[in-house]
């Protein structure tokens, strides 16, 4: 429901205080027919009623999708990178539960690139491509460079060095949160940078 009629909104281009009576009505009538379809919809309840992860998945992507719409409502608040960090992380989370999450990532992507520049074919192609690169480093690269460095670590401590098991997971994990706090650091210093001499 948000999502839609968050984006209703931005097809008539109108920010909330310029909107007129009639087409918040129509904007919200818009939102509760695109949301009750998807309620009453063969898809969602089939998944629904099963064990499996699809529920849990279309939720994620539902979410995915109205953060980053949340952030496009907010993108000239100093704060408004919060909610990309917090696509990260849901995005982080969504991959546990079923690899259907990265779905929304085009999306996402999409998304910020309406925001932040002007429409011409060549942008737009360009988006699209960065958007497939994205998603090739992160299928081609990093899932199979951490599942390898996982296995092998759990592997060399397990039966290498006789540790318990699990040993090598919680390295590989220590070892995954510190390359993590240092790509944040090195990034907060890049952008530190780019400000000082911007």
């Amino acid at each position: 429901f948000w999502t839609i009629t968050h984006f209703v909104r931005r097809l008539l281009n109108k920010d909330f205080d310029e909107i007129t009576k009639h087409q918040e009505i129509s904007i919200l009538f818009a939102g509760a027919v695109g949301a009750l379809c998807f309620t009453f919809s063969d898809t969602f309840w089939f998944s629904a009623v099963e064990g499996e992860v699809y529920s849990m998945a279309s939720m994620f992507i539902a979410l995915l999708v109205w953060l980053i719409t949340k952030w496009e409502n907010e993108y000239l608040a100093k704060d408004s990178e919060r909610w990309i960090i917090l696509i990260f992380f849901v995005l982080g989370l969504s991959v546990g539960v079923h690899m259907m999450g990265m779905l929304a990532v085009p999306a996402v992507c999409l998304v910020y690139y309406a925001r932040n520049y002007k429409f011409t074919w060549k942008n737009f192609i360009w988006a699209n491509a960065i958007t497939l690169g994205i998603l090739i480093i992160v299928f081609k690269i990093i899932f199979p460079l951490i599942m390898t460095m996982f296995g092998r670590l759990e592997i060399f401590f397990v039966n290498g060095l006789g540790l318990p098991f699990h040993s090598g997971t919680i390295v590989a994990f220590i070892l995954m949160v510190v390359i993590s706090y240092l790509l944040i650091k090195y990034a907060r210093r890049a952008k530190k940078n780019i400000y000082q001499t911007a």
